[in-house]
């Protein structure tokens, strides 16, 4: 077992797209109506790409005002809000197995807003192009080794998030639309 606050970046492992397949099913009963996309996201949805062993999954809906309807729903799943990981535009939860540990990683958003389509701009630019993986899985092997704590580790991650949205021709607007900070990816 791992240290709690240690991040762990481990290979690929394809056990994650059927994993997010089984979730995403669950979400949608859960959900209902409420529900207008679920979606893989982060480096767990990339093939071949090194990650933390958490699944993260973005969930739309079609209003802002449908978000904590639905947070109140996953309760239900064992998704529990975790407001430090809530920025304008996401709502954040997160689901822990019996020992504690961060298993999912969940983000409300509006379907189709500023934070959905920075998440698939990034994540389909990372699946269309092998040398990004590997840059992108080197940079997070280096920071982790650097530092335990999760915002330096992310913080220091947005230069390059930011440089692979620009270069797909998005400007981001949400998380990794300022540079100082880092909340995406």
């Amino acid at each position: 077992m791992t240290e709690p606050d240690k991040i762990q970046v481990v290979a690929y492992d394809a056990s994650w797209r059927h994993a997010f397949e089984a979730e995403h099913d669950r979400l949608r009963a859960a959900l209902g109506s409420l529900v207008y996309g679920v979606e893989h996201i982060g480096s767990t949805a990339v093939p071949g790409l090194a990650a933390k062993p958490i699944l993260d999954i973005m969930v739309g809906v079609a209003r802002q005002e449908d978000v904590e309807r639905a947070a109140s729903r996953l309760a239900d799943l064992d998704y529990g809000r975790w407001p430090a990981g809530d920025f304008p535009g996401r709502t954040f939860l997160r689901r822990t197995d019996k020992r504690g540990r961060v298993t999912h990683h969940l983000s409300l958003t509006v379907n189709g807003g500023g934070y959905w389509r920075d998440q698939l701009t990034f994540r389909d630019a990372l699946r269309g192009d092998p040398a990004l993986v590997r840059r992108y899985a080197d940079l997070k092997r280096e920071l982790a080794a650097r530092s335990p704590d999760r915002n330096i580790y992310t913080r220091e991650k947005t230069a390059f998030v930011r440089e692979i949205l620009l270069a797909a021709g998005h400007v981001p607007q949400t998380g990794w639309a300022s540079k100082a900070r880092g909340s995406g990816g």
